[in-house]
């Protein structure tokens, strides 16, 4: 039985008990009303990243099941412990991460579904610490997006990893999870101009959402441009995209920017993507960055997930930015 600093961890079966992201303490919200004392409670705790699941697949248009994402992703995280050697830090404590639970979904109306993840977020950031989204599928990053434009001032960039661009400019149809960037770019706080678009590939984006793209000055790494430069330099070209003239950015990761024989869970995968090793490299410079407000990772499809390799690497992926936020606060 491995023991740590703050107590035993490994002390019975490793999945037991209540689903929160890598066993931290729940704090519900209450959504879809929030309660005014939770903030205050998250502020007194001095919470600094907070977790929290919008469990949406409502405008699917491939393979459903996202909507099981964010409990799929909790259950893979409790094989993840607080102490990271390549950090020298323990995150959780550090972070006085918590699990918020979910926000509220109105089944068929996506709009209200995404404002009640947004009110969400909104308050986390009120209390002062950082909003994770669990998804659910890609559109809830417009939720994350919506929280930072009600609560903050200033302007915003954006990093969106993705196999597709999810820029559809069509404003005559609901939002959807293949128009949310589009919907971000909107946004009074948000600048097309610090949008920095990477791993796109196959014939999956439309000539229209490439036109958009290019007409609105967002800066896009597609995978042929990825393989050129490599990951550090795309990294670096990202950065400082979304960050210049900016008060900060936001984050999303779509699991489906990777090759497809790494996630065969997720929602919409597609060959030829960037190896999980690649993805790797870049979250220590992302999750560090002290102007990284939040952040999300989407479109798990549990049914499909065999062995759980999906649901492990979205949760690996949280777990990584966390180390990396927790060191940077720490140092």
């Amino acid at each position: 039985m491995a023991v740590n600093a703050h107590g035993l961890r490994w002390n019975g079966i490793t999945d037991a008990g209540i689903s929160t992201f890598m066993k931290a303490p729940w704090i519900e919200m209450g959504s879809p009303v929030i309660k005014k004392e939770k903030i205050e409670e998250l502020r007194e705790k001095g919470v600094k990243a907070a977790v929290f699941g919008i469990p949406f697949d409502g405008t699917t248009t491939s393979r459903v099941g996202s909507s099981s994402g964010p409990r799929a992703i909790r259950h893979a995280s409790c094989y993840y412990d607080s102490y990271h050697h390549d950090y020298g830090v323990y995150m959780a404590e550090e972070l006085k991460l918590c699990d918020c639970g979910d926000s509220y979904i109105e089944v068929g109306d996506v709009n209200k579904s995404m404002q009640y993840g947004a009110d969400l977020a909104a308050s986390i950031l009120k209390a002062g610490a950082m909003p994770i989204i669990i998804g659910g599928e890609h559109t809830v990053s417009l939720a994350g997006a919506k929280a930072i434009d009600q609560v903050l001032e200033g302007r915003y960039g954006l990093i969106h990893f993705d196999c597709h661009l999810d820029a559809d400019p069509d404003t005559s149809r609901s939002v959807y999870h293949g128009s949310q960037v589009a919907a971000i770019s909107r946004l009074e706080s948000f600048s097309s101009q610090n949008f920095a678009l990477i791993g796109m590939r196959g014939t999956l984006n439309a000539k229209e959402y490439w036109d958009f793209v290019e007409n609105e000055g967002m800066t896009c790494f597609s995978m042929r441009k990825f393989l050129e430069l490599g990951p550090n330099k795309v990294m670096e070209q990202a950065l400082e995209v979304a960050t210049k003239g900016t008060d900060g950015f936001y984050l999303s990761i779509d699991m489906d920017v990777l090759e497809s024989a790494y996630v065969p869970g997720a929602e919409a995968f597609t060959p030829f993507g960037l190896t999980v090793r690649e993805l790797w490299s870049m979250l220590p410079e992302i999750g560090s960055h002290k102007k990284l407000v939040g952040f999300d990772v989407v479109e798990v499809s549990p049914h499909y997930d065999h062995s759980e390799l999906t649901a492990m690497t979205a949760a690996g992926i949280i777990v990584e930015l966390l180390a990396a936020r927790a060191s940077s606060l720490a140092g």
